[in-house]
């Protein structure tokens, strides 16, 4: 089984990325960092304020926690397409990039769930 394509679903990146509509997406805070006031109903801009003009330590904690986060998912989906890159490149055979493959998403296994971990204890 290949955790890749459950973990790297494109509409689940587009999310993270691009969706307007999503909440917690990166769009939200580079809308608001490019915008001194959004409209939009997923993040407007508090009444009588400016984004992040005035960003208080809270604010700014977290815009951190969602970046760190996001980013991520966002690491992983660069490290499979250049990987991809370079098996097809050097014609890399096929039962060493599976191999591999394990390899990696075993790590992502471990690595996500010590995420979790650090995550319940705080």
């Amino acid at each position: 089984m290949d955790i890749g394509q459950y973990i790297l679903d494109p509409s689940m990146l587009y999310d993270v990325i691009y969706n307007k509509k999503a909440p917690n997406s990166l769009t939200s805070v580079f809308d608001k960092s490019i915008h001194l006031v959004t409209n939009n109903s997923n993040y407007l801009t508090d009444s009588q304020n400016l984004n992040f003009v005035f960003a208080t330590d809270e604010i700014w904690n977290e815009f951190w926690d969602l970046y760190y986060d996001k980013i991520i998912y966002i690491i992983l989906f660069l490290v499979e397409i250049s990987l991809s890159i370079f098996e097809k490149i050097y014609d890399i055979d096929t039962n060493i990039s599976e191999f591999n493959r394990y390899i990696r998403n075993t790590k992502i296994l471990l690595a996500l769930s010590n995420l979790e971990d650090s995550k319940k204890e705080v």
